[in-house]
């Protein structure tokens, strides 16, 4: 009997690992799930999916902002990190072995008032999803819009002297939640070979909907494993194919040069080449 459970268990096991490719994935049925219970009580939910928010609800007259966290661990409430005050960490429970699912409010949320919430049939609503129409990507996105802009003003100012540049803009969580260690700096050897610039710009909260620059890290590539430090990938980057990664705060640290405020002051760094 104790075999037969333990087989049943890892078919079921494969049977999610197959259900979503990804976390990301598992992410977007956990917002499905939440939007339709807000829908379903009344509480005006409004897909908003910028910075770090998914959902905004309306309880009482009063708006609230929803980061949806969707986990696949037995919780009963988020214990993650919080870096918005004036945001609601509503978790997503996706329950394998009990084919359900369950929602544990944020003590501030509107949805606690609601107390345990669990939902039945995981399958059926998986089939559900799958078969949803998907929310568009807002188009109307000021930090993709933002970002795309700052992107763009970096390759107008290599263009200008001629060097392929590769540029990553990164928010809020490569400041408060990443290491120092970021998996994609410097890249793959293919990466490293095309571009000889990286440019990574970490952007901070303007206020809840909009962003501006933080810091610009200029990294060239000829100067890697010398005065830019690289450090050996802990194992989750390894897993992903990075053996070597820099150490972002030893390079702040050794080349001040590097760092910039402003697009104004890489300007000025580019045009002294």
């Amino acid at each position: 009997m104790l075999n037969h459970q333990i087989q049943t268990f890892k078919i079921l096991k494969l049977e999610w690992v197959m259900m979503f490719k990804n976390y990301a994935l598992m992410g977007e049925f956990g917002e499905y799930i939440y939007f339709n219970f807000c829908k379903k009580n009344s509480l005006n939910p409004k897909f908003i999916r910028m910075g770090e928010t998914d959902v905004e609800i309306e309880y009482d007259g009063k708006k609230y902002l929803v980061d949806v966290k969707t986990t696949d661990l037995k919780q009963d409430k988020y214990k993650g990190s919080r870096h918005r005050e004036n945001l609601c960490y509503d978790q997503v429970v996706v329950d394998i072995d009990n084919n359900s699912i369950r929602i544990n409010p944020d003590t501030k949320s509107p949805l606690s008032r609601f107390g345990k919430i669990i939902i039945s049939d995981l399958d059926i609503n998986y089939e559900k999803w799958i078969k949803s129409e998907k929310p568009k990507k807002n188009s109307s996105n000021s930090m993709k819009i933002k970002r795309d802009e700052i992107k763009k003003q970096i390759k107008q100012l290599f263009n200008q002297k001629k060097i392929k540049v590769r540029t990553i803009v990164r928010g809020i969580v490569s400041k408060k939640r990443w290491s120092g260690r970021p998996d994609n700096l410097p890249g793959s050897i293919a990466t490293i070979k095309r571009y000889p610039i990286t440019i990574f710009i970490q952007m901070k909260y303007q206020d809840d909907l909009n962003e501006e620059i933080y810091k610009i890290f200029y990294f060239d590539h000829k100067l890697l494993g010398n005065e830019i430090k690289l450090v050996d990938a802990d194992k989750r980057q390894q897993k992903k194919g990075y053996l070597k990664v820099i150490d972002i705060e030893d390079f702040e640290r050794n080349n001040k040069k590097f760092v910039f405020k402003t697009i104004d002051q890489l300007k000025l760094f580019i045009n002294s080449f």
